[in-house]
């Protein structure tokens, strides 16, 4: 299924899709130690399977949107 084509950004919002999930699953998600592997815990976390759809969501453009965009700029210049 195709992305759908974004309207254009305003001066205070822009906007990204979201997929349409057609059920979730339950999954389990084992904690691991950043500097050694080892396990240090478990916990379960909803996902969703197969895409039906994608939705348009619209969001303020606030201080992370702009610092985000700015990192990429400097990722992709280096």
């Amino acid at each position: 299924m195709k992305k759908p084509i974004l309207p254009k950004d305003t001066n205070t919002h822009y906007y990204y899709p979201e997929p349409v999930y057609d059920h979730y699953k339950k999954v389990k998600i084992i904690d691991r130690c950043e500097c050694c592997g080892h396990k240090i815990g478990e916990h379960f976390e909803e996902r969703g399977v197969k895409v039906i759809g994608w939705k348009i969501k619209k969001a303020r453009k606030d201080m992370h949107y702009l610092m985000g965009k700015w990192m990429i700029e400097k990722l992709v210049k280096t």
